[in-house]
């Protein structure tokens, strides 16, 4: 699996995707009911890597190559939920 997590301040966007390259899921701060500022904070990308991750952890994901791109602040704490989570 590979893990894609863009992160601004504005918005967090976190992708999984096969190792051949077809998504398997994503999640953005959106969907986990987050709007206006709040979707940059970390714990709104907390919230979306947890919602992502969790569909493909329970149909048997054990390793995971994480690649995190910008320059907001949820960066440590998607990667602290990737680990917890995996």
């Amino acid at each position: 699996m590979s893990i894609i997590s863009h992160i601004t301040f504005v918005l967090c966007f976190f992708l999984l995707s096969d190792v051949r390259g077809p998504v398997v899921s994503w999640s953005l701060a959106d969907t986990s009911g987050f709007k206006g500022k709040k979707r940059g904070t970390p714990f709104a990308a907390q919230m979306a890597t947890t919602n992502a991750i969790r569909t493909v952890v329970d149909q048997g994901m054990q390793r995971a190559e994480v690649m995190i791109k910008g320059f907001g602040l949820g960066r440590d704490t998607t990667l602290r939920a990737i680990c917890f989570l995996i």
